[in-house]
């Protein structure tokens, strides 16, 4: 199950409030490290602390997805990624600057105190590390100052084990029930766990500033298990799209997805979506769709008249043209919205640029013909050098589709690349 969200209809404004107040400008982020009391614990990834022990499974030359070592210049490679990603589909209109602490803050417990675990999911323990994480920051000084943004400055937890974000029943995969999920917590979300509308947040008295909102991200997303015949092996996840839709909360967006379930709601089309979260083995989504990019004020599609014949044009969303959707109305709420989204407009495939562990950076260009990158087959991440996606040409590129085989026994091929998207949009739905 992919990232959980706690108050989004308390906290997200109406799709129509929204237009009238775009999210635009700087956002500023301030994450730091936590780790925990070590433990060796069988229901938790990794023995709760930052070093390389700690993720043994990770300690190979064969990871290439997020690899060791996970120190400042990791973290902050994400947040490049995350930087990058915003920038982009937002046009330029959105901006995010980022500082990681360099210290690594130690809570007073064992990873398990703050895993919420039941049937009943009480977060009151992912609270409470949040809480003793920013106590211990404001304790030691660790943030002097927090320079001013446009946007509520976001607060993140990089802490170290594996998030608890995707299934393990039914795979073959070790079973850690005891991990944290990654979720976001608004003010609101700590007003309603500590059942105190008063709440305003945790001080930080040297930076005079205060903490109101958390996001909990892990460490890594990568998981051990053991094949069919018993031999260990690594499913290699990136925290790149996590990280992303945590951001997307943050500004507003609401969960595009089962939250109960976990099943996916627009696919692998959009960033608040399991599938495309985790797309790429969670690399890099794919541009918000044109419902996201409107709501959050980034587009405004152009209204198609239904009453006469008409031709109209519509470039590539990755195209970056001012109007990227129609919108095509059938009631003062009801509407569709029509978007033309391609992997490969220039067809010169995706080039990405990948942060290595001693913080050089490399390019890697990848077209449909490489149909083992194209569709992720096992073992594709083997093509990759070892580091951190900090930045993609086309985030398109991680839509369904590539080139698909007429026959096999032919050369023939099929490219499925993209097209017309077409988005029914009922508001009274998303107002309930």
């Amino acid at each position: 199950k992919p990232a959980l969200a706690l108050d989004k209809k308390s906290s997200s404004p109406t799709f129509l409030s929204r237009l009238h107040n775009p999210v635009k400008g700087k956002l500023h982020i301030v994450a730091v490290m936590v780790e925990f009391e070590e433990d060796d614990n069988r229901f938790t990834t990794g023995n709760g602390t930052f070093s390389n022990s700690g993720m043994a499974f990770l300690d190979n030359p064969n990871i290439r997805i997020d690899p060791l070592p996970h120190n400042q210049n990791y973290f902050e490679a994400h947040l490049e990624f995350a930087k990058n990603y915003f920038e982009t589909v937002s046009n330029g209109v959105f901006e995010i600057e980022y500082t990681v602490v360099p210290e690594i803050v130690k809570l007073s417990g064992k990873m398990e105190k703050y895993s919420p675990t039941g049937r009943d999911l009480n977060f009151q323990p992912v609270a409470e590390m949040a809480a003793e994480t920013w106590e211990k920051v404001n304790q030691q000084n660790l943030i002097s100052s927090i320079p001013q943004s446009d946007i509520e400055t976001a607060f993140v937890i990089f802490h170290a084990g594996a998030g608890r974000d995707i299934e393990l029943v039914g795979t073959s995969l070790n079973k850690t029930p005891q991990d944290i999920p990654s979720v976001y917590l608004s003010k609101s979300a700590f007003r309603n766990i500590y059942n105190d509308p008063a709440f305003e947040g945790f001080p930080l008295e040297e930076a005079d500033r205060t903490v109101n909102n958390t996001l909990i991200l892990p460490r890594t997303l990568s998981r051990p298990g053991e094949d069919v015949s018993g031999n260990p092996f690594v499913l290699q996840l990136s925290t790149n799209g996590l990280v992303a839709a945590q951001i997307g909360s943050h500004i507003g967006l609401p969960d595009l997805f089962d939250t109960e379930s976990g099943q996916s709601g627009i696919g692998r089309f959009g960033l608040m979506d399991g599938a495309g979260i985790f797309s790429y083995n969670g690399l890099f989504p794919p541009e918000m769709s044109a419902w996201e990019k409107t709501f959050l004020g980034w587009t405004e599609p152009s209204i198609l008249a239904t009453d006469s014949e008409l031709t109209a044009e519509l470039p590539a969303v990755s195209l970056r043209q001012d109007n990227s959707a129609f919108k095509v109305e059938l009631s003062k709420s009801e509407y569709f919205l029509i978007e033309n989204r391609h992997r490969d407009p220039d067809s010169n495939g995706v080039t990405i640029d990948i942060q290595r562990p001693d913080g050089s950076i490399v390019t890697q260009t990848f077209t449909n013909n490489n149909r083992r990158f194209t569709f992720q087959q096992q073992g594709f991440e083997e093509l990759l050098e070892p580091g951190v996606v900090i930045s993609v040409s086309d985030y398109d590129f991680s839509l369904p589709g590539g080139l698909f085989e007429m026959d096999d026994d032919t050369e023939n091929f099929r490219e499925l690349n993209g097209g017309i998207l077409i988005w029914h949009i009922d508001e009274n739905i998303i107002a309930e």
